[in-house]
């Protein structure tokens, strides 16, 4: 038996996935007031580390893992946040490319839902859960994979420091729209004024939005 209570619900690794469970992993909730409204209580709507965010169709985990393994190799303190995973959510959130541990999910976990973290979707969740271990670990750059397409993508509730566009191609196209061109557009609203953007090779309609 667990010990938890209304504000502290999670008392146990085991208790944060039956949380996501419940959430669902393919719910999808477009916007991002909920993630600017729980990482401005968190003060984390501009973290205190260089944030790199990847978003595309196509190669964003490797691209991410690759920038990730840079950092590291640098010396670097890196977070490396990632989706989806194969075996266990704690895949998706990495430091030093070892993933969290499962003993430090609970205290973040319930640090998320002080914050307002009820209202969150799973992978809006999952996205501050990341933030906040990388800020407690001292990470001094953090990588973040784009989950789908980019406007309204919780990743880009963050401030990046840098924006890198994999190649764009048809993917999610009931959400995103039925053309190159309309999914180049939703992941191009990712671009930040003044915040350098890097890009693969494109097409000719996906560059043209980019």
């Amino acid at each position: 038996m667990t010990n938890v209570s209304a504000a502290s619900p999670f008392a146990t690794y085991d208790d944060v996935q039956a949380h996501l469970d419940r959430l669902g992993m393919f719910h999808m909730d477009l916007g991002l007031g909920r993630m600017e409204r729980v990482l401005d209580a968190l003060s984390l709507a501009a973290p205190p580390f260089t944030v790199a965010q990847v978003v595309g169709t196509n190669g964003k985990g490797s691209t991410s893992t690759f920038l990730a393994a840079i950092g590291t190799a640098h010396g670097l303190r890196t977070g490396l946040y990632t989706s989806p995973h194969f075996v266990t959510p704690r895949e998706r959130i990495r430091i030093d490319e070892d993933m969290l541990s499962a003993d430090q999910w609970p205290a973040l976990a319930n640090r998320v839902m002080a914050a307002g973290g009820d209202s969150l979707t799973y992978f809006e969740f999952l996205t501050v859960l990341g933030l906040l271990a990388f800020r407690e670990a001292g990470v001094q750059l953090a990588v973040l994979e784009a989950g789908l397409g980019g406007a309204h993508d919780a990743t880009t509730a963050v401030a990046a420091d840098v924006v890198c566009v994999t190649p764009i191609g048809l993917d999610h196209q009931s959400v995103l729209g039925p053309t190159i061109a309309a999914i180049a557009a939703d992941k191009a609203g990712a671009l930040r004024p003044g915040v350098p953007a890097v890009t693969a090779p494109q097409p000719a309609d996906a560059m043209d939005e980019l």
